[in-house]
């Protein structure tokens, strides 16, 4: 008996001394600072074979990770006659810093599958998204990992829709930020008048722009930054069969007014409870901090009250608050929120948002040991007193 107690020991003992392993969670990474449910007019119009493409690197605590899906905001083409619809072909490179990409990880293009491609409606003030995994149509996609370093994720622009074929039909237009000018992370392929080439669209070249509005989202598997706090909302939008982008509507619900929030100044490395007021919030709304488009995980939502939990991943500096309700109204308070440097330094901040999906296993596994021991010792005391 004493033998058991001595190896139950030393094991528990080993358990303290494992480094804590990270939890799978969901991170965001992007180039630019504009927040969800813009308008912006600045884009550049690509031609069937030309390319959208965007660089992006994740913090290096976080790989491995697997590519999830990608959002972007695409508007109508003002020079449409038609509906500005478009079928886009994704690409995805490694990338190692510089203009041209390094080694194809994945062209759908190269698949086997003739004419199997993205439908993408433009649609202003939405943030639409793409499945990068599972099925479209007769094709598959396998998940995608990325052990470490950068990757280029590209849409190629594949011709419009089968229905505006025949009509002066032009593709939408990928949007970007003007106030990250001159952009760094976010290129164009195409014919620059010596043929086709890589372009970055900061380069004076094309006007000196600012990144693409382009965000990837990942499973994360390394170091989580918020290990123990479980979110409890789902940000992610609902994929169409076909298009597998994000579908507006149009809804005779009136949209949600924001007028307060409490506490207004918190600091940063700290997962913090904030209370926002106003009216008209509906089950399934979501919160997200602005300029950055922080998601923010909801507890309780009333009429006039939400209850929410700002990350700890989210840097200092004065943010807007955004509810966005589930017909994709918005009601936006600007300036409200400060967050101070006071606080621990978070892991995830820098463009990303981080969602844990899990709980971190080891303190689970300490916990069943010690009450397997404390059971085996209470059963020797019964044994003792019989």
């Amino acid at each position: 008996m004493k033998l058991k107690q001595t190896l139950l020991s030393i094991f528990l003992y080993w358990l303290l001394l494992i480094p804590s392993t990270g939890s799978a969670y969901e991170l965001i990474l992007s180039n630019e600072n504009v927040g969800v449910g813009v308008n912006i007019d600045s884009g550049i119009e690509i031609v069937t074979g030309e390319i959208y493409a965007a660089r992006f690197e994740a913090p290096a605590d976080a790989y491995p990770m697997t590519l999830t899906s990608l959002q972007f905001l695409m508007v109508p083409n003002p020079n449409s006659t038609d509906v500005s619809c478009a079928g886009f072909e994704l690409v995805i490179w490694r990338d190692e810093g510089t203009v041209d990409p390094g080694q194809l990880i994945l062209d759908m293009h190269n698949l086997g599958t003739e004419g199997q491609v993205i439908l993408i409606n433009g649609q202003p003030n939405t943030i639409q998204e793409v499945a990068l995994q599972g099925s479209f149509g007769e094709l598959t996609l396998d998940p995608i990992e990325i052990e470490s370093g950068g990757i280029r994720i590209g849409l190629r622009d594949a011709g419009p829709c089968p229905e505006n074929s025949e009509g002066l039909s032009k593709g939408p237009i990928l949007v970007n930020d003007p106030s990250t000018a001159p952009a760094k992370d976010s290129f164009l392929y195409g014919d620059g008048g010596t043929g086709p080439q890589w372009f970055e669209i900061g380069s004076p070249l094309l006007g000196s722009k600012g990144e693409f509005v382009m965000r990837l989202v990942v499973d994360a598997t390394g170091t989580s930054p918020v290990a123990d706090t479980v979110s409890s909302s789902d940000s992610s939008t609902t994929p169409q069969e076909d298009a597998v982008t994000q579908d507006t509507g149009t809804s005779t619900l009136p949209a949600p007014q924001v007028t307060d929030v409490q506490p207004r100044t918190i600091v940063s490395g700290v997962a913090t409870d904030i209370s926002i007021t106003g009216s008209n919030f509906v089950d399934g709304a979501t919160v997200a901090l602005t300029p950055g488009a922080h998601s923010c995980s909801v507890k309780t939502t009333g009429e006039k009250v939400i209850n929410a939990i700002v990350p700890a991943t989210v840097t200092s500096g004065i943010y807007g608050v955004v509810v966005t309700n589930p017909d994709d109204q918005q009601g936006l308070i600007s300036g409200i929120l400060t967050i101070n440097e006071d606080g621990p330094t978070g892991t995830g901040g820098g463009g990303c948002t981080a969602t844990p999906r899990t709980v971190n296993t080891k303190n689970a596994m300490i916990l069943l040991f010690g009450f397997l021991f404390w059971s085996q010792r209470r059963l020797r005391t019964r044994r003792k007193t019989v």
